[in-house]
């Protein structure tokens, strides 16, 4: 009996040093299609949410651009801000164009986009200090969504994807793909 545990921790050692050896110098690479990041971010939309309880933000219709010259990922998406003043409630339809770069969350997986900067806002006749402080809301509410809606998730299934979480080792894009690699 204690041969049979003695030889059989032996194998259970010899197999993890052989996994271990195995994925160590390996790298996992994900390649996630514009079109796959377009439909999870179109999944769940359109979202409505209120600010300072006078803006109140939907964001609809996102497109997604891969920018292989800055490696950065580009989010366009319809808007309409609703203002609410003593009485009055005026809507402003536009669009609004922001830039972000890929963030990695070892422990849950997931990829999401952080330093979003607002690059292109149009809001329908908003000018002036309104439109300021609009941008400053939609800022905040980018921030918001980003943080806590995921682009991407590995799969927990997939155990080459649950081997690699561990670190990342850079994102690129490369034509219309987003290029992610993962080793442990």
């Amino acid at each position: 009996m204690k041969a049979f545990l003695a030889t059989l921790c032996i194998a259970l050692l010899l197999l993890a040093v052989v996994g271990y050896l195995f994925y160590s110098n390996r790298e996992h690479q994900l390649r996630i299609p514009e079109e796959q990041l377009q439909q999870r971010l179109q999944q769940r939309m359109p979202q409505t949410r209120t600010y300072l309880r006078v803006f109140d933000v939907t964001l609809d219709n996102p497109r997604v651009q891969l920018r292989e010259e800055s490696g950065r990922i580009g989010a366009g998406m319809d808007i309409l801000v609703e203002l609410r003043s003593t009485g009055k409630r005026r809507e402003y339809r536009g669009k609004l164009d922001v830039a972000g770069l890929v963030r990695y969350d070892a422990s849950s997986g997931r990829f999401y986009l952080s330093e979003a900067e607002i690059e292109q806002l149009e809001l329908g006749s908003l000018e002036g200090k309104t439109l300021e402080r609009v941008r400053a809301v939609l800022q905040l509410a980018l921030q918001e969504y980003f943080a806590l809606q995921p682009l991407y998730e590995l799969k927990p299934g997939d155990i080459r994807q649950r081997a690699a979480r561990m670190v990342l080792r850079r994102v690129e894009v490369q034509g219309d793909e987003l290029v992610i690699t993962l080793s442990l």
